[in-house]
This record gives C-alpha cells, structure tokens and sequence, in this order.
C-alpha cells in the first residue's frame, strides 16, 4: 500500500498527493481504488485481522452495505402532504 509502515521504527512513509481529481460518481472513485488494490483482498485481511475492533468494524460495514441497501429498495417511497390554507380571495 502507499503509506508502508515500518514496523521497527514506527514510522510512516508520506503519501503523494493525487494525481488527478476525484471522480464525482462514488462509484468511480471504487473502481479506480479496485484497479490499484484488489479490494477482496483488502476486505479478507480486514476480516482477518488480529485486532478485534477492526475485524468487528469491517463485519458490521459489509452486513450494512448488503442489508442496508436492501432496505432502502423495500422502503416505500416518501409521501409529501401539503396542506397549507388557501389565500382568501374576496
């Protein structure tokens, strides 16, 4: 990954700035960080972490992005009720 670690020193190398603007799409901005990383990977060493606060957190983000998107698609949409007092008009 860009910002190695060394474990020995507890130093942290300096990440380079980008070299191109984010893309707008949330979408796109994954799968440009897919094509660099394999993000199954990532998600599988998160998983598989030592720390039991990291694994949890990761457990807990891909049950929401599986259930939680779910959820929004079940949801009925959103009613608006307006209701407001017609002027008088005399």
């Amino acid at each position: 990954m860009a910002g190695k670690s060394s474990e020995r020193d507890g130093e942290t190398e300096p990440i380079a700035g980008g070299e191109f603007p984010l893309p707008d799409n949330p979408g796109d901005f994954v799968e440009e960080i897919h094509r660099r990383a394999d993000l199954f990977i990532v998600w599988q060493k998160l998983l598989k972490s030592k720390d039991l606060k990291i694994k949890q957190r990761a457990v807990e983000r891909l049950t929401d992005l599986r259930y939680k998107s779910l959820a929004d698609q079940t949801e009925e949409p959103q009613q608006f009720i307006f209701d407001m007092p017609r002027p008088n008009r005399d």
